[in-house]
């Protein structure tokens, strides 16, 4: 982890954070349905053996942990294929994703997602770079070694978007289920790094 976390103890009991209110602005607000956890076994803050279950009633918790080390790229590929067969079905919709602190594994993820969703390279790392607004215990910059995947240089395609579509292509996500993934996420109606015509999210009624 890049964040001020110097000593992680696991808890002896599950300790929820979010107050009474947060819980009303996620379940009635927000409507979500779906909580993806990036957070290791042993820093999640569950105890050993207890239930894992999202401490908001009604939601539904999906644990994909994996590293947040510089090269967690590599160690959650199988993990990032789970997330984008989640995101791909809209009765799991609306989701949030997690991992400890919010910027590295988190911000790993969005970046891939915004640029497979056609956000351009700017507007992503200002979006990566709100992280500074936080106490995370250090300043995230373009030249993080967390973030060699900016510009998904190492995959094939003449835009950003093409190449987050081949970098999910190659960890074993279908287009389909890539095709999928852009339908529900972006509202306008705009055409997928396939070519095919994208569906609209919500229905009309």
């Amino acid at each position: 982890e890049s964040g001020k976390e110097v000593k992680y103890v696991e808890p002896d009991q599950v300790m929820p954070e979010i107050t009474a209110k947060g819980k009303s602005v996620v379940t009635e607000q927000l409507g979500v349905k779906t909580e993806v956890d990036f957070r290791l076994d042993n820093r999640n803050g569950y105890p050993e053996g207890a239930e894992l279950a999202s401490v908001v009633d009604g939601i539904n918790y999906v644990a994909l942990p994996f590293s947040g080390g510089s090269d967690m790229l590599d160690d959650g590929k199988e993990e990032l294929k789970q997330l984008m067969e989640l995101i791909a079905d809209k009765s799991n919709l609306p989701l949030v994703y997690h991992c400890n602190i919010g910027t590295d594994r988190t911000g790993m993820v969005s970046y891939l997602i915004g640029a497979l969703c056609g956000m351009n390279a700017h507007d992503l790392l200002v979006d990566y770079l709100f992280s500074n607004f936080g106490n995370i215990g250090d300043t995230k910059s373009p030249s993080n070694k967390y973030n060699t995947y900016f510009g998904l240089n190492d995959y094939d395609g003449d835009t950003l978007q093409q190449r987050a579509n081949d970098l999910f292509l190659k960890i074993g996500v279908s287009q389909q289920t890539i095709d999928n993934v852009i339908a529900n996420l972006v509202e306008d109606n705009v055409v997928t790094a396939s070519g095919q015509d994208k569906m609209y999210l919500y229905d009309n009624d």
